[in-house]
């Protein structure tokens, strides 16, 4: 999978003029690139690179900061023995962390919607944690890493498991 670069520089050219909130509160907007990896418990596989976006508003009371976010991410992971791709995955999240001044950690869990080309589509959940670093700019760059569990896809007997890891970068409004 190829990462749109028109896109990515226009976001980044949109963030110089961007009025920004101070550190880890407000509303904010981005992308995010990384991997996803599949595993199932009737042995089917697969990995690829998953390209997406994301919206949110973060609240801070002291170093205390949470909020909620949606997402979604396009990936095309081709699955073991020719039996399909899961093809998008839409999340719902809940985020709690602690603002270190400039860098923030956090928490996150909410639910996950997995849709594939041949298996049909389901829900699931997911837990995970990530980092966030503040930039000169009106926006932040941060690290995530999710465990996703879709169990009984699409009414299976099929347990599905994803791994994400993304690079993030969000405006700050």
């Amino acid at each position: 999978m190829q990462y749109p670069s028109i896109a990515v520089a226009a976001l980044l050219a949109l963030s110089s003029v961007v009025v920004s909130a101070e550190g880890f509160d407000g509303p904010y907007v981005g992308l995010q690139f990384g991997t996803a990896e599949v595993d199932t418990n009737v042995g089917v596989t697969g990995d690829d690179d998953l390209l997406g976006v994301h919206a949110g508003l973060l609240l801070s009371t002291g170093p205390l900061v949470y909020g909620a976010e949606i997402d979604f991410d396009e990936l095309s992971v081709p699955l073991s023995g020719g039996s399909g791709e899961l093809d998008t995955v839409s999340r719902l999240k809940l985020r709690g962390g602690y603002d270190l001044g400039g860098a923030l950690v956090y928490g996150t869990t909410g639910f996950a919607h997995a849709r594939t080309s041949d298996l049909g589509d389901d829900n699931g959940y997911f837990i995970g944690l990530g980092a966030e670093f503040d930039l000169p700019a009106p926006g932040r760059v941060g690290v995530e890493y999710l465990s996703h569990a879709f169990d009984e896809f699409d009414g299976s007997a099929v347990d599905v498991d994803a791994d994400t890891f993304t690079l993030r970068y969000s405006f700050n409004f």
